[in-house]
């Protein structure tokens, strides 16, 4: 089974970004980490700006670097983002990634695994991505954000997660057009 997760550029930095505050960004990283720490396959996608008219040439950035809060950081087409986490569920370099994602202009590539495969994975058993800003440290977090991490990391949530009533699905293959 592969997690896709999207979440938003300045997640790391802990960058203000219009109405949200840094514990607003704070508790996105957490939340990062604990599927991180989970041990499941998963791929963490920050998109640009949403509704870019012609981005459809998805770029993918290891790192956040461009931390303006405002579209100049980068944008991309919604339904973009959206081809980019279906394929990250069954393409098999995207397992173990987060990126920063925008796109230029152009047409949109026919596949996405070359893209992903270019990326450096993030370093096993680690909580933070490469490249995360060290603003966080672990033992400054609050006890129940340690103690949720863990149970995550002893491996509780992946042996009780087939007990749930609604548990995940495997994606299937994606098979014809890839547009």
């Amino acid at each position: 089974m592969d997690f896709a997760r999207q979440d938003d550029t300045g997640t790391a930095s802990g960058q203000r970004r219009l109405h949200r505050s840094p514990k607003h960004t704070d508790w996105k990283r957490r939340s990062e980490r604990l599927v991180r720490a989970g041990g499941l396959p998963y791929t963490i996608v920050w998109p640009g700006w949403f509704d870019g008219p012609h981005q459809h040439r998805p770029v993918f950035l290891k790192g956040e670097t461009r931390r303006t809060g405002t579209p100049a950081d980068g944008v991309i087409a919604r339904e973009e983002i959206a081809r980019v986490l279906v394929e990250a569920l069954t393409a098999p370099h995207a397992t173990g990634r987060t990126l920063a994602l925008v796109a230029e202009n152009g047409p949109a590539p026919e596949i996405l695994g070359p893209q992903f495969e270019a990326l450096a994975q993030d370093a096993a058993g680690a909580l933070d991505r490469v490249g995360d800003q060290a603003n966080m440290p672990l033992d400054q977090e609050p006890a129940p954000v340690r103690e949720d991490l863990a149970a995550v990391r002893s491996g509780f949530a992946v042996q009780h997660m087939a007990s749930l009533p609604c548990a995940p699905v495997a994606p299937q293959k994606r098979t014809g057009n890839r547009r």
